[in-house]
């Protein structure tokens, strides 16, 4: 019935849980939020929106009318205000006027919640016996409480664990809850925030990292090591176990290794290479050819952002090679913003228009603003971005011939120091 959806929408927003909640924990109105102060405009008696029949409605439906009356008046939990009309044809008739539902409690009991907003109160004491400062999440999330309720004493486990934890390094994995292991933690990480953000001391927030990505960074949690793929591309600088010159003679393949090492490593690692070449594709990594004092390293999209880590990065020629499209400028804007010395190889209109048969198409092109690009690769994106070649244009690199590529690496040459 319609009537019962006005006030299953009061219950689906949560306002008549949070008045249920100010019986228990009144709040100060100073330190009232907008989510409360909401429920705080809805005021009780409350009354329900009812259509009245019309004359000729009456006239000619009568025993509907009677009918709808009479659902009317027999409803529980309301107040029936009724007007007395006149009619040619039917005389005086008592037709209601207004509905009024007096009490929360009434409103509740209507939609048949009576059970659900016990429990929310049995689970609202238990939080604040845990920790009152949760309170505040309660005001904000009240439908979420009772969404929780079959984990809820899951949760406060691992939010008291989690506090208690302050200044021990470990991995999620290491948490020690009962009945609680890694993945669920991770399916409840946005609940967790929310409530270790209020709990915990501002020294312990990283709030440089966000959302359920963040989450381990953002409490002090230790994470998986980011790891790179790098190789030496001259032979005579090996990078596998720092062999000696000696050890790789008439083994260029070992000098010339592909390896992973964790970003910690390569940080430590600072090996002599004078330039750095960064490509984002694979099968173009592992086929770059031999060339002095320069090193390769395989990236992977926007997780390029591991390499603003390593420091001895700002002390390189380093050239970043990806796609001609508006991701790959995207990209590279993000990775000058950490090393603002990269410079981009082979994303020019030259590169482009050489290779105009090989384009493919963008689906879902990266419009925003890109500040860290230089005048000539701003002019592309934008280019790109409206359509001037075609909708959305893009060139991989691994589309670019190889001939030419090999020409354009012989270009930055001169920039690597021997």
């Amino acid at each position: 019935m319609e009537l019962r959806q006005q006030v299953q929408r009061l219950w689906d927003r949560g306002d008549l849980l949070r008045l249920t909640l100010e019986d228990i924990c009144p709040q100060d109105n100073s330190s009232q939020n907008n989510s409360s102060a909401a429920a705080a405009s809805l005021v009780f008696p409350y009354r329900l929106k009812i259509r009245r029949p019309m004359s000729r409605e009456m006239g000619n439906h009568f025993s509907e009318v009677r009918e709808w009356i009479q659902s009317i008046t027999d409803l529980r939990y309301t107040r029936l205000e009724l007007q007395e009309t006149r009619h040619p044809q039917l005389g005086r008739n008592d037709v209601p006027q207004s509905l009024w539902i007096d009490f929360v409690d009434d409103a509740i009991a209507f939609i048949g919640k009576r059970d659900a907003a016990r429990h929310f109160c049995e689970l609202v004491l238990d939080l604040i016996n845990h920790d009152e400062r949760l309170l505040e999440w309660v005001r904000k999330r009240p439908v979420k409480v009772l969404e929780l309720a079959p984990v809820w004493e899951r949760l406060l486990s691992v939010h008291e664990r989690i506090v208690q934890r302050q200044g021990v390094s470990m991995y999620l994995r290491q948490l020690s809850v009962t009945g609680v292991d890694t993945k669920f933690i991770e399916a409840h990480r946005g609940t967790l925030t929310e409530w270790l953000d209020l709990t915990l001391p501002a020294s312990a927030i990283d709030t440089d990292h966000r959302g359920s990505r963040g989450f381990i960074r953002r409490y002090g949690f230790k994470d998986k090591p980011a790891r790179l793929r790098i190789r030496s591309l001259d032979s005579a600088q090996p990078l596998v176990g720092r062999l000696s010159t000696s050890a790789c003679d008439g083994n260029t393949s070992l000098a010339m290794a592909d390896v992973t090492f964790d970003v910690d490593v390569i940080r430590s690692l600072d090996p002599g290479h004078s330039c750095v070449l960064i490509t984002e594709n694979e099968i173009n990594y592992l086929v770059l050819p031999e060339r002095c004092g320069t090193l390769a390293v395989f990236g992977s999209g926007y997780g390029l952002q591991s390499l603003g880590e390593i420091d001895w990065l700002q002390q390189r020629d380093v050239w970043y090679w990806g796609d001609i499209d508006t991701h790959g400028f995207a990209i590279l804007n993000e990775l000058r913003r950490q090393l603002p010395n990269v410079r981009s190889l082979m994303m020019n209109r030259d590169t482009l228009m050489a290779h105009e048969s090989l384009w493919g198409i963008e689906s879902k092109p990266a419009n925003r603003r890109l500040e860290s690009l230089t005048d000539e690769e701003v002019q592309l994106y934008q280019d790109l971005l409206e359509c001037r070649y075609g909708k959305g244009v893009r060139l991989e690199q691994e589309r670019i011939d190889y001939k030419f590529m090999l020409t354009r690496l012989q270009l930055i040459q001169p920039l690597c120091r021997n």
